[in-house]
């Protein structure tokens, strides 16, 4: 993880591309390394906080405000279930989506959950640029 990269600079990174993306139970899943939070309201402090915050410290906001581990950072592979919530970021625009996980990359490969979690993740919102 690149340490100078603010939060809401990696919301905007890290799943630009899903933005687009129909919410069907029958879509394949994705995979992306994210942010991912417990509730939406944990999403949208996340990218909320002071334009030059750094992710690190975004996470340790968030976490001490709401419960250790309520946000972190992983490589997740997930189905996306839909969108539940817009906000403005100091970067722009920013969806929040809700996921279910069903695996987690990590150094030895992908572990499948054996029951997939709901987590919510922020998504770069196409044309809505501030």
């Amino acid at each position: 993880m690149d340490k100078a990269l603010t939060a809401g600079g990696w919301a905007a990174l890290m799943l630009a591309g899903f933005a687009a993306l129909p919410a069907r139970a029958d879509a394949s899943p994705l995979m992306g390394k994210t942010v991912a939070c417990d509730s939406a309201q944990e999403v949208q402090s996340f990218v909320g906080g002071k334009a030059d915050e750094q992710v690190k410290t975004a996470l340790d906001r968030v976490n001490h405000k709401y419960g250790k581990d309520a946000c972190s950072v992983e490589m997740l592979v997930f189905q996306p279930q839909g969108k539940v919530a817009a906000v403005v970021a100091p970067e722009g625009a920013i969806e929040i989506l809700k996921v279910q996980v069903v695996g987690v990359v990590d150094g030895s490969g992908m572990k499948a959950l054996t029951e997939p979690v709901t987590q919510y993740v922020p998504v770069k919102a196409k044309g809505l640029d501030i």
